[in-house]
């Protein structure tokens, strides 16, 4: 990696970032790791509400009826946060460079190959809401029909997106959380628009900055006009689509010095490999004009 073109890591209050380029060959691409630290608080019930999602979410006439955690099932739905969250996203999308971006292989001399950049998440729990990007209130609800299959009992599983009206009502201490989920969140079931969705995975697409498929809204069609629609992860079901890698490629600009920041990324589901350079690339090659600059040499075509 040369350093006047890439900066490994970069941390907001959103999320941290690592771009690891240390295991790039001819073969093997770069990761681009977000990294979410996430506070799940156990929601108490206290007489008709529960402690600190009662005041911030206003569910008007038919509010759910709330009950406290068995601790058996709330040890469970934090032991499987993690891993169905991470294996929603991971493997499933790949950013390719439309121009040197600043990790060409080999990266002392004569490059050959261009990688391509791995999306992934990670998901760090962490023991207390001051640590945590992401604070998470978790109920469990009397009856738990949501937004999978209705409205039963005025419940609604919802996340904050991560944008400037948020980091308002964060800094002015007006949000408590940043997003509710119950225990029924990290189950594939049937929505009423497609056959399965995973809610707490829908959910954290928010929080990376996804909209809904349809739109700004939370009306049924904001969830998906049509059958392949529906079926998106930002819609009703489960499918990874190429316009997830948004905060992929929003966040890779953060890692990027001068003029690789220009850099455009195209987002694929399908591996490739790093490319071949062609013969005009190697010999255009930036990191070679600084080398040979380095060693006293001309730049390719002379002054």
């Amino acid at each position: 990696m040369h350093p006047d073109y890439i900066r490994s890591h970069h941390a907001d209050q959103w999320a941290d970032s690592l771009l690891d380029v240390s295991a790039v060959t001819e073969s093997l691409n770069a990761n681009l790791y977000i990294k979410i630290k996430v506070h799940l608080r156990r929601e108490v019930v206290e007489g008709h509400g529960v402690s600190t999602v009662w005041s911030q979410y206003q569910w008007g006439e038919g509010a759910p009826e709330f009950e406290n955690w068995p601790d058996d099932e709330w040890r469970q739905f934090k032991s499987q946060f993690k891993p169905t969250i991470e294996n929603a996203f991971n493997d499933k999308l790949w950013l390719t460079p439309d121009r040197f971006w600043g990790a060409d292989f080999p990266y002392n001399r004569s490059p050959t190959h261009r990688p391509n950049v791995r999306c992934c998440l990670t998901i760090q729990p962490v023991a207390t809401a001051s640590e945590a990007h992401l604070r998470i209130s978790c109920v469990h609800t009397v009856h738990t029909l949501s937004f999978t299959q209705g409205a039963f009992g005025g419940f609604r599983s919802n996340m904050m997106v991560s944008d400037w009206r948020s980091h308002l009502a964060r800094a002015l201490g007006l949000q408590q959380t940043d997003g509710l989920l119950n225990q029924d969140d990290l189950r594939a079931a049937r929505t009423v628009v497609a056959p399965s969705q995973t809610t707490a995975v829908h959910e954290l697409g928010h929080y990376l900055g996804l909209n809904h498929v349809n739109g700004l809204t939370n009306d049924l069609i904001g969830y998906g006009a049509n059958r392949h629609q529906q079926d998106d992860l930002m819609g009703g079901g489960n499918r990874v689509e190429n316009w997830h890698a948004f905060p992929w490629t929003k966040r890779i600009a953060n890692h990027l010095i001068n003029d690789c920041r220009s850099t455009r990324w195209q987002a694929s589901r399908h591996r490739s490999p790093p490319r071949r350079l062609s013969a005009g690339e190697i010999g255009n090659h930036p990191m070679i004009y600084i080398e040979r600059q380095l060693d006293g040499g001309m730049p390719p075509g002379g002054i």
